[in-house]
């Protein structure tokens, strides 16, 4: 995202591992039960314009800020959580262009930060 790519890069030798079609969809009949409820209820488009070109770019940094901001909150215990649920949210909201999740991101992104100022300084 960051760099303006189209998708995702991946290194080649995660490009080659394959999983066995069977248990595969296995997988996918056990989990269709659970996830159909959320992705109905939690994920649709709202809020389409925080998915615009620019929006994009300002949830790459802060998907960078909260990656980085997790280190030193890791000195607390489950500090973490906060910029880790927020990478979550920004999956989940680019992935399915819901702009309150990216807006929640960018709260928990805040948040976290507030939070580590006084351990950094």
């Amino acid at each position: 995202m960051t760099l303006g790519l189209k998708r995702p890069w991946l290194p080649t030798p995660m490009l080659e591992i394959s999983v066995p079609r069977r248990a595969f969809f296995v997988f996918l009949d056990r989990a269709r039960p659970i996830l159909d409820p959320i992705e109905g209820d939690l994920l649709r488009p709202r809020w389409t314009f925080l998915t615009a070109p620019l929006w994009v770019d300002i949830v790459a940094l802060c998907v960078v800020a909260a990656a980085l901001i997790t280190f030193p909150l890791s000195l607390i215990p489950f500090a973490p959580l906060a910029p880790g649920i927020a990478i979550v949210m920004f999956g989940l909201g680019m992935t399915a262009r819901d702009g309150v999740l990216l807006a929640i991101g960018v709260a928990l992104t805040a948040a976290a930060f507030l939070f580590a100022i006084p351990l950094v300084a």
